[in-house]
């Protein structure tokens, strides 16, 4: 990039310098005969001035000072030299001079003026001034010289400018090409900076913004992988002893356990929609339309599915659900994934018997899991992603939680001793408020 630009530049400023130079150098040896010209004629005219035309041109011919070298010589009209130095005999030059009109010609290598001297209105004389081209071609050599050495000096610093250019605009490419580098290497935090030339700012802005878009896609795809495998893994248990049951029974028995098993299959269908859904947008159920699940249908669901599991735990799952709540209606997949997170972290991690219990108070539904076990964990910790009650990364209730704000609700930890968790439904939407993290940052109830 820098060396382009640096060629650019100076390939710019050589066209421009031979553009304007060789105009210039023709003018200055334009200018320079010009004057040698101009030169020679003075000198002609001075002598003729000097002349004693009365003493027919036998006095000394007095010369004014001039460049040395100038030849000046005197002739008559009839082409003899009177005075001075010069031909012996009228050349060219002084006979066209004869004629009444300044001439000037190159003669081998000399410039040669010849200027006709008049009285009467006739010409009675010719002078005859001639100076060496070498003289000339010194002085223009000299004022070449003088141009070759602008030009040098003007290309210096065309290339000092350029390096200079070059760099700046490189630079700020190189960053953004380091970003890029960094980004692939998946540091996602990587962002360019921007450089004062707004070609260039709008090149970071962009790559800024897909970074940040590539980020969230792919923080989306890894939510989604870990919050599938954490919510499929129980389902998948739970028909993998199903289907083990059935294939160790026949008749009326088996055709129940596969319909469970069918069951089952559906449900984990409908658990990665969810999940996905999640993923995709945070408001993913909100936005989209929402099948809805009964508080009865949904307590039948969760002890028809969790029974055998309690049973063979040797604990209880115990269910509360007041008469007038259980034609209540919740969003069905979001319920059946909260609830199925709360009773498995308290199957797993609490200990005695599992509550789950449904109330309404003051518009706002509230489903309860809690078990006889007690937490460690404050209520800010429970809903960090990579925090768990047994020192395993966490996951289900930070999912919960996303879980229930996606649905305009609230899970929150409504007790440390006996464990319980709240989620609550509200008939108008609310915004959850925020509570502050110890360590700084907000968190969202």
């Amino acid at each position: 990039m820098r060396r382009s630009v640096r060629h650019v530049a100076l390939i710019a400023s050589c066209v421009a310098l031979l553009v304007l130079g060789v105009p210039l150098a023709v003018a200055i040896r334009w200018v320079v005969v010009d004057q040698e010209r101009g030169e020679l004629t003075r000198v002609a005219l001075a002598a003729s001035a000097h002349l004693d035309l009365a003493s027919h041109l036998t006095d000394p011919l007095e010369v004014p000072a001039s460049e040395p070298g100038t030849l000046v010589a005197v002739y008559g009209v009839r082409g003899n030299r009177a005075q001075g130095t010069g031909p012996a005999a009228a050349d060219a030059v002084v006979r066209r001079a004869t004629s009444g009109q300044v001439v000037d010609q190159v003669i081998g290598g000399d410039l040669v003026v010849a200027v006709p001297v008049s009285q009467q209105e006739r010409v009675v004389a010719v002078v005859r001034a001639a100076a060496p081209r070498s003289t000339g071609w010194l002085r223009t050599g000299w004022l070449w010289a003088a141009q070759l050495l602008a030009s040098a000096v003007a290309l210096t610093l065309a290339a000092v400018v350029a390096q200079r250019r070059a760099t700046r605009l490189a630079r700020p490419l190189e960053e953004l090409a380091q970003v890029s580098v960094r980004v692939s290497s998946g540091d996602f935090t990587a962002q360019a900076d921007r450089a004062g030339i707004p070609e260039l700012d709008q090149l970071a802005v962009t790559q800024n913004e897909m970074v940040r878009a590539v980020a969230a896609m792919v923080d989306r795809e890894r939510r989604f992988a870990t919050d599938a495998s954490h919510q499929l893994r129980t389902p998948l248990t739970r028909l993998d002893l199903t289907l083990e049951a059935a294939s160790e029974t026949d008749g009326k028995r088996r055709d129940e356990l596969i319909a469970q098993a069918r069951s089952e299959v559906a449900g984990l269908v409908t658990t990665i929609q969810d999940v996905l859904a999640l993923a995709r947008s945070s408001s993913a159920a909100a936005d989209q339309p929402q099948r809805s699940v009964t508080l009865g249908e949904l307590a039948q669901d969760i002890d028809s599915t969790w029974h055998g599991t309690f049973a063979a735990a040797g604990r209880r799952l115990v269910i509360e659900m007041p008469a007038d709540l259980t034609a209540l209606t919740v969003p069905a997949g979001v319920a059946q994934q909260i609830v199925a997170i709360l009773i498995d972290n308290a199957l797993a991690h609490g200990s005695g018997t599992v509550t789950l219990r449904g109330s309404r108070r003051g518009g706002v539904l509230t489903v309860e899991v809690s078990d006889e076990g007690t937490t460690r964990l404050t209520a800010v910790e429970m809903f960090r992603r990579g925090v768990s009650q047994a020192d395993t990364p966490g996951i289900g209730l930070a999912l919960a939680r996303e879980l229930a704000e996606s649905a305009q609700g609230r899970l929150v930890l409504a007790a440390g001793s006996p464990t319980t968790f709240a989620w609550m439904v509200f008939e108008t939407p609310v915004s959850p408020p925020t509570a502050i993290d110890p360590t700084g940052a907000p968190h969202a109830w």
